[in-house]
């Protein structure tokens, strides 16, 4: 047995990841913990060099948790990490090159018997031929979101889930019914970032919600169906 977690889209707000990381049990060697990019926080709102130094920040908490959990943790590239690395190698983005290359060796998805996580999405109508034929912006970029079955879970970010539950106030895992689970909880702009948590003996899902005072359990649990 062994616990698979999962968040997205930290966009740089420490504090609540901070909470959301406390859930992680690293105990049972064989839990692991999923990270599905957008670590970089929104260019909006900041100075350039305000900025530069926020995202350097923030990478560098990402790669220093990553290598404090080597072998339990893996780091997704999201669509603002995948736009830095164009920046920076056009020389326009102050990031340190230790960061930059720590994002470059990301990859854009992770496969397990039961789910694919990824930053956006994959070419679901490839159905089992979807590895092959998901072009890679669409691992990071897709738009809008699929939901309904699929051969696998798919475990996404980058859609806020309030646009996907239509509530302005919805900032919990969003759970399509059948095989989508999406956790961007627009944790910049609500303060709230949701966890999933995948039991591979139950193969249950149980959710929760940190924000920067906590974390709390936010339901009963989600069955997986793929």
């Amino acid at each position: 047995m062994a616990i698979y977690y999962a968040l997205s889209d930290s966009h740089g707000c420490t504090d609540v990841l901070k909470q959301a990381l406390s859930v992680v049990d690293f105990s049972n060697p064989d839990n692991r913990l999923f990270l599905l990019g957008d670590y970089l926080p929104h260019y909006d709102g900041y100075e350039g060099e305000t900025y530069f130094m926020r995202a350097t920040e923030a990478l560098k908490f990402m790669k220093d948790y990553c290598d404090a959990h080597k072998g339990q943790v893996v780091a997704l590239r999201g669509n603002h990490d995948d736009s830095m690395l164009d920046y920076a190698d056009s020389g326009m983005w102050q990031i340190p090159d230790a960061l930059v290359r720590w994002v470059k060796k990301l990859p854009l998805y992770y496969e397990t018997p039961w789910q694919i996580f990824v930053h956006a999405g994959v070419e679901e109508e490839a159905g089992d031929k979807w590895k092959w034929a998901t072009p890679d912006d669409t691992f990071v970029w897709k738009y809008p979101a699929t939901t309904g079955p699929f051969i696998k879970d798919i475990v996404a970010g980058h859609v806020g889930t309030h646009t996907l539950a239509d509530d302005p106030d919805y900032h919990q895992v969003y759970w399509d019914g059948e095989s989508h689970y999406f956790l961007d909880g627009s944790t910049e702009y609500s303060g709230q970032m949701p966890v999933l948590a995948f039991d591979t003996e139950t193969q249950t899902y149980t959710t929760y919600l940190a924000t920067k005072d906590g974390v709390k359990n936010t339901g009963t649990p989600l069955q997986h169906k793929s």
